[in-house]
């Protein structure tokens, strides 16, 4: 199939958003015609990369202008800068299409429901995802916010619900095969007129991305205090407050505990003065100079919580399950996904502020208590995950989702 790809974000060597780009793409490049359009900053990286398979891709760099480049970076500006790029993008892929006729064009990333791909207006076949962004607050958790945050919260659904009736975005949706990251995506996916949706997993991962897991340690003795560690943008839907008043709570009980937070954000300040005021052990040791050593920071943990309440996947959660580390996650969205495979993860129940609190901290409890075992479960789980969330299997789902826009038979390439 000669099949067009846009995905603003792929490069080598990243994880989130540019990791699945580029392992997708490797993932398709064997089997079909690829044409790729990406920001044009990626080329070095891509071209570069060694890997035998770049060269088999038709690359199309984009980038606006240097003044657009520029301003990218300034608060507010990414979304206005996405969307210049996808005009342009949509410009490049109509000359391409003119030139030599495609049978069929995807949308990978940015993997968002918001804002519709211009592919979308091409006449091609047509097929994106696995697209989040339709996720929802928890009820129980909203009636907790801050008035500002509902505010918020509030604004987004609205704004997502009148960008389902435009028009425009629904003839797009309308033709679409879509693949969407959770439920909640789905659903809104169904109310902006598309037809065909089918939920699959955002991201994957190979074993070489992560590194060995340690040795399982002897079941007998304490190990030292326990070191729980998140890792992700601080912002407020991460939920990392939740996992600092836990810690609190554990540590109440006579547990020694600590919690390290790794990344930075807008949020850094509030919580380095929550962490002062409960008088508990939390480090900031900012963003991580590389993957490499956010992989290292996680491997020495007991197990990585993330609590947040608005994801739609959770790449981290992936990458610490494939390191053979517990997992303490809320029975939402992408994580509760990837922390249905196997044993050594614990999916908290989404209830109240105060009950989710309550429901991560016996988690923390029950990891002090049963130390070994946990470890042991996450090990023993191990290749369950690798092989339930393998790149391959994310691309059979975009292959499939392809050919299925095609009328044609499904992918070969789809693993049951």
């Amino acid at each position: 199939m000669r099949l067009l790809v846009s995905a603003y974000a792929c490069e080598p060597g990243r994880g989130s958003e540019p990791g699945v780009g580029w392992s997708v793409v490797r993932e398709l490049a064997g089997r079909h015609q690829l044409t790729v359009l990406t920001r044009a900053n990626h080329a070095s990286a891509i071209l570069e990369s060694g890997e035998d398979w770049v060269g088999a891709v038709e690359w199309a760099f984009i980038d606006p202008s240097p003044a657009w480049c520029r301003i990218k970076h300034w608060p507010g500006m990414l979304p206005w800068f996405y969307l210049r790029w996808q005009q342009l993008a949509g410009d490049e892929a109509r000359r391409r299409h003119r030139k030599r006729p495609f049978d069929a064009a995807h949308h990978l990333t940015f993997g968002n429901v918001l804002p519709p791909s211009p592919l979308a207006g091409l006449d091609l076949p047509f097929s994106c995802g696995p697209l989040g962004g339709g996720e929802r607050v928890p009820e129980r958790l909203l009636d907790d916010l801050p008035w500002t945050a509902k505010l918020r919260e509030w604004l987004r659904l609205s704004s997502r619900e009148l960008a389902a009736r435009w028009p425009g975005l629904r003839a797009g949706y309308r033709r679409a095969e879509c693949l969407a990251a959770t439920a909640d995506s789905a659903a809104w996916l169904r109310a902006a007129g598309a037809r065909h949706v089918r939920v699959c997993a955002q991201s994957g991962i190979d074993a070489r991305e992560v590194p060995e897991p340690a040795p399982l340690p002897e079941p007998t003795g304490s190990g030292g205090p326990l070191r729980f560690i998140t890792a992700c943008r601080l912002i407020r839907w991460k939920g990392v407050d939740l996992a600092i008043k836990a810690l609190a709570a554990v540590r109440e009980g006579g547990i020694e505990a600590e919690l390290v937070v790794l990344n930075d954000g807008p949020e850094r300040r509030r919580l380095e003065a929550l962490a002062r005021r409960l008088g508990v052990p939390v480090s900031f040791p900012g963003k991580m100079a590389t993957l490499a050593a956010v992989h290292e920071a996680i491997a020495g943990a007991d197990a990585l919580v993330h609590p947040a309440w608005q994801e739609a996947f959770g790449q981290v959660c992936l990458e610490a399950r494939a390191m053979g580390v517990p997992l303490i996650v809320l029975d939402h969205g992408g994580p509760a996904m990837i922390a249905r495979v196997g044993e050594g993860a614990h999916r908290v129940a989404v209830g109240s502020r105060r009950e989710v609190i309550d429901g991560l901290a016996d988690a923390m409890r029950d990891v002090a208590k049963n130390r070994y075992a946990w470890r042991r479960a996450a090990l023993e789980s191990r290749p369950k995950v690798l092989a339930g969330f393998s790149w391959e299997q994310v691309a059979g789902e975009v292959e499939d989702a392809a050919f299925r826009a095609t009328g044609r038979h499904p992918s070969p390439l789809k693993t049951p």
